[in-house]
């Protein structure tokens, strides 16, 4: 046997070495005085609990009380979690010093201060033998009494040999319909569901042949007086040996709606487990187009809720109006009586956030709006009911799609006919797609502005057209493609005139505006084959692959038409005109360079 146990043990709040004293000289008490698993120090009345002499007392471990070396690790195990400000209480087999074993309740006190006896702990020892047995007997006691009572509010039967009923307390008629007495003589099983009468005469048999009293409970269906059953939760008593009784007794408790409770969690559980794995197979999916990713999540997820649509309402400006862009309505159901019970599909639609400020300003905050009834929701006013009512909502799910804390969007989740309460997995499920959707814009805003990027690389960002240094790298592309096949590459380099008394009388607005309207104008004019690009200022370069000079003076002719004519840009009557240079390739230069420079020369 180990003699270390005990020997450290956490400290605690006992400390004054008055009450130390008091207690070892208690006359009733058994306590001992112990340091490192040793005892110290004993009273009288512990070494009288131990059979022991006092001189034998001291300086024993404390491994010596238990009966072996496995009590004491049981007990060593259990004696930590048990402390409580310093004190633990336990109850364990403790053994005499002439071997006679008993049953002992056992409190430690920790001790943090020093004390005379240099003791870090107070073992009091109980002998509770007697008192267990007492507590065993008045256990049985109220078993007996239990019996017939303790389920007195619900329902008792007693069933006799033959397994007929031979009392019914009077809580049967509240529950079941049937009046007590009218259940008197009648077998038990004819209660019962017709599935459940086999198993329940099984039980009374085994009651019955094996004096078996049921801890456990069971569940029987029972049928009511009008028909229906209820689902009651069972135990059973043999009592037969008892005059007073003498029957197997059962006593019941109506749990139908514990059962039904039951069964609807089941469906909640499988329901939110459907849904998490729903929404980690659309965060998991592969990535595609913005619009298709957009249109799966809605899909998937009207599917996944059941709903009969649900629609992204997204803002193209941080102050601009919520228009719905994409709306996923569910297929019209077999079940289904009419229109009116399904949602119509609000695509293209303005959201009116002047007809509902309040719900207009939820949505702002970033705040869900759940609705389960549209017709009695605080947020919604008449105006906005009306439009819910005549697409056929009757509940919906309304989450702001955030995106670095503007609102950029809105989901929609809608549900035809009348009201639904919304369940928390279900809540929670759209907040996971309003995020999937709020990653799925992030993602397309980084795209746009990479492609802007790119684009501004290459174009002029007034315009549209290709830009100088992109322009001079296609000319010197079209040049050597030219030497190889022995074409002609036409440059022709275009100045505005009277382009600075427009933009200084009119405002660099309105020169801005001749800008585009000549880069549209030349883009008509030159055709699909040809290249135009803005090249600085007012001044446009266009490039014709393997253009004869025919095909060169029409064009020119085209343009001077065309910028001559009819204003530009509305309310400018001032003429625009222009002024065009032309060089070819290899007539005019052997390379790009020497032609960008010649056509510069003839403008």
């Amino acid at each position: 046997m180990k003699t270390e146990k005990f020997d450290s043990l956490a400290t605690g709040a006992f400390s004054t070495t008055s009450m130390l004293t008091a207690m070892l000289d208690h006359p009733t008490f058994a306590v001992a005085a112990v340091r490192d698993g040793r005892i110290r120090r004993a009273n009288a009345s512990w070494d009288a609990l131990f059979a022991v002499r006092a001189d034998v007392s001291v300086e024993a471990h404390i491994v010596t009380l238990f009966p072996n070396a496995n009590s004491a690790d049981r007990f060593e195990r259990a004696l930590q979690p048990e402390f409580r400000a310093g004190v633990a209480r336990l109850e364990h087999m403790l053994v005499r010093r002439d071997g006679v074993p008993f049953m002992a309740e056992i409190v430690v006190h920790l001790l943090v201060d020093a004390n005379p006896f240099d003791a870090d702990a107070i073992w009091q020892v109980r002998d509770i033998t007697a008192e267990r047995e007492l507590r065993r007997e008045i256990r049985e006691l109220e078993e007996y009494y239990r019996a017939l009572s303790a389920y007195q509010a619900d329902l008792t039967f007693v069933v006799d040999r033959e397994f007929n009923v031979s009392f019914a307390s009077p809580s049967v008629e509240r529950a079941l319909g049937h009046r007590a007495h009218g259940t008197l003589g009648e077998p038990f099983v004819s209660l019962l569901h017709p599935e459940d009468a086999g198993a329940a005469e099984a039980r009374l048999v085994d009651a019955l042949e094996k004096n078996a009293q049921s801890h456990d409970s069971f569940r029987l269906r029972m049928q009511h007086r009008d028909g229906a059953y209820r689902v009651l939760s069972c135990r059973q008593r043999n009592c037969l040996d008892i005059a007073l009784i003498a029957g197997i007794v059962v006593n019941a408790r109506d749990v139908t709606e514990e059962v039904d409770e039951e069964r609807q969690r089941g469906i909640d559980r499988a329901r939110g487990a459907r849904l998490h794995e729903k929404l980690f197979d659309l965060a998991t999916a592969i990535a595609t187009s913005f619009d298709a990713r957009i249109n799966d999540i809605l899909r998937a997820a009207t599917e996944a809720l059941g709903v009969s649509s649900i629609g992204f309402w997204r803002r193209d400006a941080t102050s601009g109006p919520l228009i719905c862009r994409f709306s996923f309505v569910a297929p019209a159901s077999a079940s289904a009586a009419s229109s009116a019970q399904r949602v119509t599909d609000p695509l293209g639609q303005v959201f009116a956030e002047s007809d509902s400020p309040e719900y207009a300003r939820e949505i702002h905050k970033h705040r869900p709006i759940v609705v389960d009834d549209v017709r009695a929701h605080a947020t919604i006013t008449p105006a906005h009911l009306a439009r819910l009512q005549a697409a056929g909502v009757g509940a919906m799910l309304d989450f702001p799609v955030t995106r670095d804390a503007h609102t950029v969007g809105l989901l929609s989740v809608n549900q035809a006919g009348g009201a639904r309460a919304w369940q928390r997995d279900e809540i929670d499920f759209v907040a996971g797609i309003s995020l999937l959707i709020a990653l799925a814009v992030e993602g397309q805003e980084r795209e746009s502005a990479a492609a802007r990027s790119e684009f501004l690389a290459l174009h002029d960002g007034l315009t549209g057209l290709v830009n100088r240094p992109h322009a001079e790298h296609e000319v010197a592309r079209l040049v050597a493609a030219a030497k190889k096949r022995g074409d002609r590459v036409a440059l022709l380099k275009i100045d505005l005139d009277l382009f600075r008394e427009v933009n200084d009388g009119f405002g660099p607005a309105v020169g801005d505006a001749l800008l585009v309207a000549v880069a549209k104008v030349l883009t008509e004019c030159a055709g699909a084959d040809a290249l135009v690009a803005r090249s600085g200022g007012d001044e446009f370069l266009v490039v014709l692959p393997d253009a004869d000079r025919v095909t060169v003076e029409s064009l020119v002719q085209r343009v001077l038409d065309r910028l001559g004519g009819e204003p530009l840009v509305a309310g400018v009557e001032q003429e625009t005109g222009a002024s065009i240079g032309v060089a070819t390739y290899p007539v005019d230069g052997d390379d790009a360079e020497t032609l960008l420079s010649n056509v510069d020369i003839a403008l």
